[in-house]
């Protein structure tokens, strides 16, 4: 008899410990308990960033300076004065410079807020293409920017304006202006 009340009693207390242990894990690693430990605080702050990422045979993909880099745990990255160099292997570099911005958990985004100006250099074959616009989306990896702010485009002494923007930066390079399209065109 005491043999069966001795086990009753332990697995009353490991269901007891099973059940407070079970408990705190779900207080610690919910979602606003997880959004409270992290959000104000940076992990990893940088001021004067310079980084250079190239590929396995040493071409020179991305070139980034920020006056300030701060990254949160579980979180995105967040950048001050952003000037970021893309080196597509087909086409001239594309410049862009902003105030503030913040890269994705993958590394994979960078989205710019605030005035964007994205330039890409002249080569022999085309003028140098600048874009000016707000709030842009730019996936550095494929190639690509996106803005759906308003968006004026200068190549050479030509000028488009609308909402919304599009931007392939590979061979063949091409910008769209998304709606409300208005131009001008300098003929020589």
């Amino acid at each position: 008899m005491k043999s069966w009340l001795g086990l009753i009693l332990l697995i009353a207390v490991m269901l007891a410990v099973d059940s407070y242990v079970t408990h705190l894990d779900r207080q610690i690693n919910s979602p606003v308990a997880r959004q409270h430990s992290y959000q104000d605080y940076p992990d990893i702050r940088v001021r004067n960033l310079q980084l250079t990422h190239a590929d396995a045979s040493g071409h020179h993909l991305h070139h980034l300076i920020a006056d300030e880099l701060r990254h949160y745990i579980n979180r995105t990255t967040e950048l001050d004065n952003i000037s970021l160099m893309m080196t597509p292997a087909d086409a001239p570099n594309w410049y862009t410079q902003t105030d503030h911005g913040w890269i994705d958990q993958k590394n994979k985004l960078l989205m710019l807020y605030g005035s964007v100006f994205l330039k890409q250099a002249a080569s022999d074959s085309s003028t140098a293409i600048e874009t000016i616009s707000r709030d842009m989306m730019i996936d550095y990896q494929n190639g690509l920017a996106y803005s759906m702010a308003s968006a004026t485009v200068l190549n050479g002494g030509h000028l488009l304006s609308g909402t919304g923007l599009d931007i392939h930066m590979r061979q063949p390079v091409q910008v769209r202006i998304l709606s409300n399209v208005s131009g001008s065109h300098v003929i020589e």
